[in-house]
């Protein structure tokens, strides 16, 4: 009867754990060097090539598939069952190849996208994301044991997370449309909740049909180094599903009082270099 009773919740609890994790790559956590870590396609741009480093001392394999991802105000993603964008599903349009690669220790493989662009499509952006889902290896020590041993009845079954690492994949239709401003810039002195390290936050603010990619550069004139950067922040992206996200940058410098401080957005992709948006405040003595 105990055993019988705790079966199910068992069985739920394995099958929430086994799913697939997907989390913005980072390389130290994937073992997996992904360059570049967005695609973006537009004007007459029909491919474009990702290349894959495996930089773990293991073999892996990696599937690659496709999944919706929506944008909430502080950049975190959340699942979504269906494409944001009826017009244009990016997962439909675009082809990639192969689907799946095993690679040796530095081992590389470069994939290749196709996109199948519609005559009258209107204008705005599209995007879906395309997740490497790292699968079992079967040289793990954990598997190999579990396979060896497994779980009797009523005993705590092993669990297994896989982990799966997605970049954008962006299809804008039209004239690049997307105006950036910054506002609400404060200090925020170090705590124990941010890891004791002063930041700057702020509100990025974007209007129009497409997203904007880039890094966020901190200057202060009064640094050793006059205009040094204090703090950087890449990988920075405002989808158009939201219309604001509010950014917590660390800063280098542990004491920053008095002078101006400079906030500037730099473009990536094909903006890349730009100023998207620039702001420069006092700083409290």
């Amino acid at each position: 009867m105990f055993q019988r009773f705790f079966a199910v919740p068992l069985i739920l609890l394995s099958l929430v754990m086994g799913m697939i994790i997907c989390l913005p790559l980072t390389s130290a956590q994937a073992h997996l060097t992904i360059s570049p870590l967005r695609v973006v396609f537009d004007g007459r741009t029909r491919s474009a090539d990702i290349m894959l480093i495996n930089t773990s001392p293991e073999t892996n394999t990696y599937r690659m598939r496709w999944v919706y991802n929506v944008m909430d105000t502080y950049g975190s993603y959340k699942r979504a069952d269906v494409t944001l964008t009826p017009a244009f599903d990016v997962a439909e349009g675009v082809i990639f190849s192969p689907r799946q690669v095993t690679l040796p220790p530095e081992g590389r493989q470069r994939v290749r996208l196709s996109l199948r662009r519609p005559a009258e499509l209107p204008d705005g952006e599209y995007r879906a994301h395309l997740v490497f889902q790292k699968l079992p290896n079967e040289n793990d020590p954990a598997l190999r044991q579990k396979q060896d041993n497994p779980p009797k009845r009523g005993q705590t079954l092993a669990l297994n997370v896989l982990m799966g690492f997605s970049i954008p994949v962006i299809v804008r239709q039209g004239d690049y449309d997307a105006d950036i401003s910054i506002s609400k810039p404060e200090f925020v002195p170090g705590t124990t909740e941010n890891g004791g390290k002063p930041q700057i936050k702020l509100t990025l603010s974007r209007e129009g049909k497409h997203s904007s990619i880039g890094r966020v550069i901190v200057t202060w004139d009064k640094s050793k180094d006059p205009y040094k950067r204090i703090g950087v922040l890449n990988n920075v992206s405002v989808f158009p599903e939201i219309k604001e996200r509010i950014l917590n940058i660390d800063l280098l410098e542990p004491n920053v009082s008095g002078g101006t401080v400079t906030v500037t957005y730099y473009g990536d992709g094909p903006q890349k270099g730009e100023i998207l948006a620039e702001k420069t405040f006092q700083m409290g003595g």
